[in-house]
């Protein structure tokens, strides 16, 4: 449905910056499918709960992603990553059922205490991330805790819609599809003009190398659906 409205804005040479919203909206079509997740239960305001396959998927695509296509570095990292990442927010909905427990912040309150009566630099000589939980942790609520999830869960959909619709649209259409995104300010990234812009074979830009979410393959000039290498554009217009 998205794709003919995307085709007919392009043959009639309308500016790609018109039909951004478009272009990014088809690619993240692509990309969510591939992924095998619904947009439509894709929401960050649910918790933990609702969007735990979503979080599982999102990672499993990332290393399917890099498995197909090595040269996807940052794919490949957000996939080995992505699974510990999982698992510290599914311990950190642990912690917001103990800390439920009323006599379990008021234990701790009174752990606080007993050590500031007893010695107050005491506490000085523990390790920084329990001296951070004895001075604030009795003030945490379960409330805190599940408002901190719906924001790490909603940073991990933004960077997915930011980033993967890039990927697949260069998986389709090489640099040339990149150059559009561009064109169209429809990336959060800003690359510089010029021969230095785009990756030769066997190498990395500098923009690429100092890039942390740059989607280009790091090492290839290459379309990966066709082989054959993509017309490459003077250079990449600045994006927002």
């Amino acid at each position: 449905m998205l794709r003919p409205l995307l085709d007919r804005a392009r043959a009639a040479g309308v500016e790609p910056e018109r039909y951004a919203a478009l272009l990014h909206q088809y690619w993240l079509a692509v990309a969510v499918r591939n992924a095998g997740i619904d947009l439509n239960r894709w929401d960050p305001q649910l918790g933990l709960a609702a969007n735990e396959q979503n979080l599982k998927n999102t990672f499993a695509y990332y290393q399917k992603l890099q498995r197909e296509h090595p040269d996807f570095l940052w794919a490949g990292q957000g996939g080995l990553a992505g699974p510990s990442f999982g698992a510290g927010i599914m311990d950190v909905d642990l912690a917001r059922a103990v800390i439920g427990v009323r006599e379990l912040r008021d234990a701790l309150a009174q752990v606080t205490r007993t050590l500031d009566d007893a010695a107050a630099p005491a506490s000085a000589d523990l390790p920084e991330d329990l001296q951070a939980v004895l001075a604030v942790g009795h003030t945490i609520t379960p409330e805190d805790i599940a408002d901190f999830q719906v924001r790490v869960i909603a940073m991990s959909k933004h960077i997915f819609t930011d980033l993967l619709p890039q990927h697949e649209a260069y998986l389709a259409g090489g640099l040339d599809a990149i150059d559009e995104f561009h064109r169209a300010r429809a990336s959060s990234t800003t690359a510089p003009s010029g021969p230095g812009a785009i990756s030769r074979p066997g190498t990395r830009s500098r923009w690429c190398a100092a890039t942390p979410n740059c989607c280009i393959a790091s090492n290839t000039s290459r379309s990966p659906t066709s082989g054959m290498p993509p017309a490459r554009p003077a250079g990449l217009s600045a994006g927002r």
